[in-house]
């Protein structure tokens, strides 16, 4: 082939290639694909889990602290007394009072006007006997004040506001003559409850459903029984530290009421724990709030008052005189010769039994010069307190007293009964009487002897009884009755009291005397003024002596016994009214 005809055929395929190149691509056929399956793959279903709904416990401790808080002192804990009660009554009738006794002592005795009733185990069943608003004002009363307490706590811990308990019940307001209302009080329905906290209402609820046997009080002779018995229990006094410190049950530590909740690290939660106060109430409000945060505790019932009435030992207690004298005079009445014998009797007693324990309080000097009854000891009355092991260990041991004439001995027996010797007798008329009735005499002195180990069971009211047997008033607060007729005559202020029994003044008296008798004076005590000048008098001097020493140990400064009495006063020839 020639070159010539070679390259033209190669540029002419060059060409054809190129335009081949340029031209567009050939459409390919479609290619039909099977669907493809979409296949939703689902998570596993969770098997449900129950996760437990965490409900907290109410905290009680801060609950109590705010109601403890707003319930102080000034507020008289949470009390009010039935006549103020009767008059917020009368200035509104719409006064919620609830009555939490049981529906038969309504029954049985009637109810506060207005009142409804819901007892208090019931109180917390139906909150829409209650008021909505929780700071309505509620008073809750009960017969005496312990379910009422209850009934109090349980409001509050529920979260009202504004309750208050009355203080000593239905009880209190029959006692005050206040108007009652008989028959049944039912509560109505006066509010759609809404529970804000289901669980604290719970278990106030259950609470309040299930109140111990008793109400969780305990007496105080139990209380002391289980002392003696030597039994553990923890002894908590939840007064204020001055009311501890003015004296307190020994054993007691001093948690008051307003610092308990703040405290509760001092409280052993597996002991067993009693709770007392002055009375009862704020005992019972911190009982229910340990009993709230598991504590096994108990109220004692009337508090330290309860313990004192029922003359169970206190520590560091200021002597409280005219309880002693009441019990003393009570129990040396006109049947016992108002604490006194004759010569002749103790003479007679002395035959019989020569170790009777009698006393000559003169001072030694007297011994020496006439002698001494047989077997006598000498302690002088000044001293008679100072060394207590002179002295029968025994306070229920026969002991007779005697100085000259009378009016030392009846020192020296009321100073011996204030010491708590229940036996003690006074032989009047003295070893004056006793030579008079030419009965038999010792020469010498009688030094008395150590005859015991004294155990002081009050501190206080030894120091105040040793106080005044040291340092007795002058003229042994006696004064002659020619002084007392001239001040009459002189007009002179002082109130003249007759101390005689009514009978005995009705049969004739001194003018202008008043006739509160020995028997009445502790209850009486009101009538006489401790401001002014005070003479007392009875028949022969040893009642009007008594009294006046009674009178002077409760703060009573100005006060004598006129010397004789009324039989000394007409032997003297002084005027007297007679009817």
């Amino acid at each position: 082939m020639s070159k010539k005809i070679y390259l033209p055929l190669m540029l002419l395929v060059m060409f054809a290639m190129l335009l081949g190149a340029c031209a567009p691509a050939p459409t390919p056929e479609p290619v039909v694909e099977e669907p493809t399956a979409v296949v939703v793959v689902e998570e596993p279903t969770a098997v449900p889990t129950e996760v437990p709904v965490v409900v907290e416990a109410p905290d009680f401790q801060a609950i109590f602290t705010e109601v403890i808080a707003n319930n102080g002192k000034e507020q008289a804990y949470g009390t009010v007394a039935a006549d103020t009660v009767n008059t917020e009554l009368i200035e509104n009738p719409d006064l919620l009072v609830i009555d939490v006794r049981e529906p038969s002592e309504l029954e049985g005795n009637g109810h506060v006007p207005g009142a409804v009733n819901i007892p208090v185990k019931t109180l917390a069943d139906n909150p829409a006997l209650l008021p909505a608003d929780l700071d309505a004002p509620i008073v809750v009363y009960c017969k005496s004040g312990t379910r009422s307490t209850w009934a109090w706590t349980i409001l509050s811990a529920l979260g009202y506001t504004n309750v208050r308990n009355m203080a000593a019940g239905f009880d209190g307001w029959l006692a005050a003559q206040l108007p009652s209302e008989e028959g049944l009080a039912p509560a109505e329905e006066i509010s759609t409850a809404i529970i804000a906290n289901e669980a604290q209402y719970m278990a106030v609820k259950d609470f309040a459903n299930n109140a111990p046997e008793g109400w969780a009080t305990i007496k105080p002779v139990d209380v002391n029984e289980k002392m003696i018995n030597g039994e553990e229990f923890l002894l908590i006094d939840n007064r204020r530290a001055d009311e501890y410190e003015a004296g307190y049950v020994d054993g007691a530590v001093n948690i008051p009421l307003e610092e308990m909740m703040s405290r509760l690290d001092e409280i052993d939660q597996d002991a067993e724990i009693i709770v007392y106060c002055r009375s009862g109430v704020r005992g019972m409000i911190g009982t229910l709030a340990l009993r709230m945060l598991g504590y096994d505790a108990l109220n004692m019932s009337g508090g330290y008052l309860g313990w004192q009435a029922e003359e169970l030992p206190v520590v560091g207690a200021a002597p409280d005189f005219q309880a002693i004298f009441a019990g003393i005079i009570a129990n040396n009445g006109q049947d016992k010769g108002y604490g006194t014998m004759a010569p002749d009797a103790l003479n007679t007693e002395l035959i019989e039994n020569p170790d009777l324990f009698v006393i000559d309080v003169r001072e030694p000097s007297e011994l020496e010069e006439n002698g001494h009854i047989p077997g006598a000891v000498n302690i002088p009355v000044k001293t008679l307190v100072d060394n207590p092991a002179l002295l029968p260990a025994d306070l229920d041991a026969p002991i007779v007293v005697y100085c000259k004439s009378g009016t030392r001995s009846t020192f020296a027996w009321t100073i011996l009964n204030l010491l708590g010797y229940t036996n003690v007798r006074n032989m009047t008329a003295g070893m004056d009487g006793w030579l008079k009735a030419e009965l038999g005499v010792e020469e010498g002195l009688a030094p008395a002897e150590e005859i015991s180990t004294p155990i002081i069971f009050d501190e206080k009211l030894y120091a105040a009884v040793k106080d005044f047997a040291n340092n007795p008033p002058e003229g042994w607060a006696s004064i002659k009755n020619v002084d007392v007729n001239e001040m009459l005559v002189n007009t002179e202020e002082f109130v003249l009291i007759d101390a005689r029994r009514a009978d005995e003044y009705e049969a004739g008296y001194i003018d202008p005397a008043v006739n509160i008798p020995l028997e009445e004076v502790i209850a009486r005590m009101g009538e006489i003024d401790p401001n002014t000048k005070n003479i007392v008098y009875c028949r022969s001097g040893i009642r009007s002596l008594i009294y006046t020493i009674a009178l002077r140990l409760n703060g009573y400064s100005d006060v004598l016994s006129m010397s004789g009495g009324y039989v000394g006063w007409e032997a003297a020839e002084l005027p007297v009214v007679t009817p």
